[in-house]
């Protein structure tokens, strides 16, 4: 990064590395009763959670051990107003039906005024994490996943959490 790179976007690709050398380094297989296909397309809805307050996400299977998901959202509120767009590496341990999901990555968020962070010309860089279980009754299909996901910043860092409900096909 050149120096004019601001330290919220340096922070930023420093947590991207970070998640990418962890989950890119997860070798342990999944707990499994039994091997499921796996269904490597998940679309769903997240109420607060990575988005803060709510956001639409794409996940896609990579490979048994690794994930990726984007999401964005937004607050179209007239005292809070933002957009934001947000990435992450994750992995699932356990079984199809009921497992432990570990993401890590970091997003980017325009505001009008957000209470929490400060940032220069409304832009915010921050990370985020997730650590939740995922119910999902069949192989393909809907599932629901509850975690807690704390939201950092280069000057603060708050617990946080969502809940989802979406379609794996």
């Amino acid at each position: 990064m050149n120096a004019a790179t601001s330290p919220p976007l340096r922070q930023l690709a420093r947590v991207i590395a970070t998640a990418l050398v962890l989950f890119g380094a997860v070798s342990t297989p999944p707990v499994s009763a039994q091997a499921l296909p796996v269904a490597p397309n998940r679309l769903y809805v997240e109420a607060f959670g990575s988005g803060l307050v709510y956001s639409f996400n794409y996940e896609r299977e990579l490979s048994e051990h690794l994930n990726v998901r984007v999401g964005v959202g937004g607050l179209p509120f007239q005292s809070v107003q933002y957009v934001g767009g947000f990435g992450m590496l994750g992995t699932a341990l356990g079984s199809r039906q009921h497992s432990l999901r570990l993401a890590a990555g970091g997003g980017l968020l325009y505001a009008i005024d957000v209470w929490v962070i400060e940032a220069v010309n409304n832009v915010y860089a921050y990370g985020t994490a997730s650590v939740g279980y995922q119910f999902q009754p069949r192989a393909r299909g809907l599932f629901f996943r509850a975690a807690c996901t704390p939201v950092f910043t280069t000057d603060e860092a708050f617990l946080w959490g969502g809940i989802s409900l979406g379609w794996d096909f």
